[in-house]
């Protein structure tokens, strides 16, 4: 998440590109079902800029501002995320990229071995993140570096975006100005440690601390017309030309950082990252605990019909008498292992079991219902008054289907599935109902005896 961060863009245009991202922090990729809106100033209530209010559909939003100030406000998210904290960024003709974030540069003095006769190691590290510490080189090599490491001296600066206006500003003593210096200068780090992209490193079987130090070098003949031959063998000068003199292209999305102290006495710093030039990049977090975990999940049902219950052992058995009228089924269903609170479309469906095994629906009965707190519980569900065959066998099948989705099935940290309990058992004698035959009675084979009278 970004917590009251605040970004500088420059250009020399009045009116600018600025992109827009917002990932989710886990799979790093676009999140959708974002909504935004980009207001006016630093008050994140205020209505938002004609046209600049979207639903984020899973790409990078474009939009060209003018001059000002303005504050990205992150409206709604997808449920199960965390809604990020407004973002205020102002677009200068004549600023540079900057963010709130404070960084920390030092020295490490015993970096590499004495023979590579480079004490100069310079580092940076985000405040906010110890963790992450980057490679960066100084420039206007009259002023001092920055203490060592474990100092109680604390070097702090502000991360500015290297635009050709902002560099030449802060350069002492060029060699070369505008675009120029700033890609002389990406292109000697490019080329340099660490990355090392003409492979000069291998070419000429330098160390790491030889590399470094050239490639330091190679940045002070541009940003301080200063090129130092001092104590370096032939191999080094001969690399530390090529490291000059490369015409090789640069990738359009490597960009140079500027890292301005807070105190004029130290050095400025500069480093190269590989970004997307005036993006703004928010990240969404998910809820703690958001997915939940989803078990097989169980239905067990009871029939009951005229109030006769039936059992595992036995079928609800209804006299022929009391089915004259229909007869009232209702279902308990037992659930276990379902989602604590979550709502579920639950489904039941009475069915003829014909004699030769078949089924037919006879009804349908739906209703939304909520599992209790600890996902397992009893649910009713009343079919009504029914007119079912004398005789006839009938079975109760149960389906609770949840109403959201709560499955994660590709682990992508989206859940993407709804979860679905099924218990249909056309043998299962708890959920089944018989309408007994009538108790007829019994009728023997009759016999007639007949006596004729003839003539009296």
């Amino acid at each position: 998440m970004n917590f009251g961060s605040h970004f500088v863009f420059a250009s020399e245009n009045p009116k600018i590109l600025i992109k827009f991202s917002n990932t989710e922090s886990n799979t790093k990729t676009e999140l959708k079902g974002a909504s935004f809106k980009i207001v006016k100033g630093t008050d994140p209530s205020g209505p938002p800029v004609d046209g600049l209010s979207w639903v984020s559909d899973g790409k990078i939003k474009e939009f060209k501002l003018e001059s000002g100030t303005y504050t990205l406000v992150q409206v709604s998210v997808p449920k199960g995320y965390i809604k990020a904290d407004p973002i205020t960024f102002t677009v200068s003709p004549t600023g540079g990229l900057q963010t709130s974030t404070k960084y920390k540069g030092y020295t490490l003095l015993d970096k590499y071995p004495k023979e590579d006769d480079f004490r100069d190691a310079i580092y940076i590290e985000d405040m906010d993140n110890n963790d992450t510490s980057s490679v960066v080189y100084c420039f206007n090599v009259t002023k001092a570096t920055p203490t060592f490491k474990g100092s109680v001296v604390k070097v702090l600066y502000n991360e500015q975006f290297g635009s050709s206006k902002l560099f030449t500003e802060k350069a002492i003593k060029p060699r070369v100005k505008g675009d120029e210096l700033k890609n002389s200068v990406l292109r000697v780090i490019y080329n340099g440690y660490p990355s090392n992209a003409l492979g000069i490193k291998e070419k000429y079987q330098l160390t790491e601390g030889q590399f470094r130090k050239l490639t330091q070098r190679a940045v002070w003949n541009f940003t301080d017309s200063n090129l130092s031959l001092d104590k370096l063998s032939q191999k080094e000068i001969d690399a530390l030309n090529e490291l000059i003199n490369a015409k090789n292209a640069i990738p359009d999305n490597l960009v140079l950082n500027l890292y301005l102290p807070d105190d004029s006495y130290y050095q400025n710093l500069l480093g190269t990252k590989f970004v997307t030039p005036n993006l703004i990049k928010l990240e969404n977090e998910k809820l703690p605990n958001t997915i939940p975990e989803v078990k097989e999940g169980t239905l067990k049902t009871t029939v009951a019909a005229d109030g006769v219950n039936g059992s595992s052992e036995k079928e609800a058995l209804v006299s022929f008498e009391n089915s004259k009228d229909g007869v009232d089924v209702k279902d308990t269903i037992d659930y276990k292992d379902l989602v604590a609170n979550e709502k579920y479309n639950l489904t039941g469906k009475l069915m003829h079991v014909k004699d030769d095994g078949s089924l037919e629906e006879v009804a349908t009965k739906t209703t939304e219902v909520t599992a209790v707190e600890n996902g397992s519980g009893q649910w009713e569900l009343d079919f009504g008054n029914q007119k079912l065959q004398v005789g006839e066998k009938y079975v109760v099948f149960e389906n609770a289907e949840s109403v959201e989705n709560l499955i994660d099935t590709d682990n992508n940290y989206e859940l993407d599935t709804k979860q679905v309990v099924k218990h249909e058992d056309k043998n299962d004698k708890a959920q089944t109902l018989i309408v007994e035959k009538p108790n007829l009675p019994e009728v023997k084979d009759g016999t007639l005896r007949t006596t004729v009278i003839a003539d009296g």
